[in-house]
């Protein structure tokens, strides 16, 4: 296990990089339990099923992120709270620009190394009662629940771009990458978890044929979306 210096993030922090550690797996599987994030493994009549095996169910191996699937699951629960209060929910979809050219360049190991580090920036960027998830590949998600102005929003974005673009070390190397951030908001622009997932997809898209590097909101442009969707 050794000390890595993350650079880019807003205290110049020091992070411990080792494998996932089965100790650390049970408490949170347990934490999540206790708290109803999930259910507890269906019990079999051999053995109890492992802790790794429900950690796998819900969290990204290599970055120790939620994944897709504990993802939706907190965003459908953010949904349903919704509907008792007048604050309203952000999704940020985003994507890795330039990191196909590192993985291809310096080995996927260094791609796996890069991943982790991304993780660790994104969960500094955000509040500890948000969600940081790795939707798979070099895409991620973070949901920031009781918003009450976009402001917010837009701050944390610009926070998450600032971060990723400082760059990165490997060993000895500077590895640099940018990111691409499409925004939709709930209830504003969608009215189900898989229309606010699809939205912030289709705006990122946009944001990288932009010319990537950036940040927009699904309102701001929406008509560009529809128009491509005419099109196809």
């Amino acid at each position: 296990m050794s000390k890595v210096i993350v650079t880019g993030c807003q205290s110049n922090c020091r992070y411990t990089l080792g494998p996932l550690n089965s100790n650390l797996l049970r408490k949170r599987i347990s934490t999540l339990v206790q708290h109803n994030k999930i259910r507890e493994p269906a019990q079999t009549k051999d053995k109890n099923p492992s802790v790794e095996l429900a950690f796998m169910a819900f969290y990204d191996e290599l970055t120790g992120l939620p994944n897709r699937k504990l993802f939706f699951s907190r965003l459908e629960e953010g949904i349903k709270s919704h509907a008792l209060d007048t604050h309203f929910l952000a999704l940020l979809y985003i994507d890795l620009d330039g990191f196909k050219s590192i993985n291809d360049t310096y080995t996927h190991k260094a791609g796996d190394w890069l991943l982790q580090q991304v993780a660790m920036r994104l969960r500094n960027c955000v509040k500890r009662s948000d969600t940081v998830a790795r939707m798979g590949g070099d895409e991620f998600s973070v949901l920031i629940n009781n918003i009450n102005e976009t402001g917010v929003v837009s701050n944390i974005a610009q926070r998450i771009l600032y971060n990723l673009s400082a760059p990165f070390f490997y060993n000895g190397k500077q590895l640099k990458i940018h990111s691409s951030i499409g925004i939709a908001l709930y209830p504003h622009n969608a009215s189900s978890s898989h229309e606010l997932l699809d939205r912030a997809d289709q705006t990122m898209y946009i944001v990288k044929q932009m010319g990537k590097g950036n940040y927009r909101f699904y309102s701001d442009i929406s008509h560009t979306i529809e128009n491509n969707i005419r099109r196809s």
